[in-house]
């Protein structure tokens, strides 16, 4: 069985002209002063590590459950707001829905998705364009703050006690491909922002991709 995970933002739907923006303005309703906005800087980069992580260099450590509960809150609300006043703020990166929805009838592939975003906007996101979140094994933010542990926790939902024969991950973002790297996962990215051999604009040419999975 090949496993094939995926991550959401920048990989399968497309919110980087508002998300970002959003999610600065969630933590400044709950905390006051600048934060660091260049996401690669924080060690674990997924929306509970990097509030857990301005917790501490705001000496709030001790508070940090309060203010995470109160954050997650304030940016769920913003983003349904926000999507829906702008409703066509959300696409697809082009051919992901038909790439994800074809490997899901693959018999000998196992679909997982294992985001750094919480579970509530990763849900809102992926229905946005046309998937079913509800029928995919998925691991979120919500569930660590750890991008390496949130992919473990997919791989655990989507295959149980079952050994993979291979393990491959889509991402767009280094931290994905670290994250890659430290537990063994091949990765391909997508989009333009890493640099890495395999790599694709999108899934609008789907036929090379499947070959690198074997498919």
């Amino acid at each position: 069985m090949h496993l094939v995970m995926f991550d959401i933002d920048g990989t399968l739907v497309e919110t980087s002209n508002f998300e970002d923006r959003i999610f600065s303005q969630a933590v400044r309703s709950v905390l006051t002063g600048e934060i660091d906005k260049n996401w690669s800087n924080y060690k674990n980069v997924t929306d509970t590590g990097i509030i857990e992580e301005i917790c501490k260099q705001k000496n709030l450590a001790n508070q940090s459950k309060t203010i995470l509960t109160d954050i997650q809150k304030a940016f769920v609300k913003l983003t349904t707001s926000y999507i829906s006043s702008n409703p066509n703020s959300i696409t697809e990166i082009p051919g992901a829905l038909a790439f994800l929805n074809n490997l899901l009838q693959e018999p000998e592939v196992c679909v997982a998705v294992a985001t750094g975003g919480w579970r509530e906007t990763a849900f809102l996101k992926l229905e946005k364009i046309g998937v079913d979140a509800k029928s995919l094994n998925i691991a979120t933010s919500s569930d660590s703050s750890q991008r390496t542990k949130i992919m473990e926790i997919a791989e655990y939902r989507a295959m149980g006690e079952k050994l993979s024969s291979s393990r491959t991950y889509f991402g767009d973002g280094d931290w994905d491909k670290r994250a890659c790297d430290e537990l063994g996962f091949d990765f391909i990215a997508i989009g333009e922002k890493v640099q890495h051999e395999k790599r694709f604009k999108d899934y609008s040419n789907p036929e090379p991709i499947l070959k690198i999975l074997g498919v």
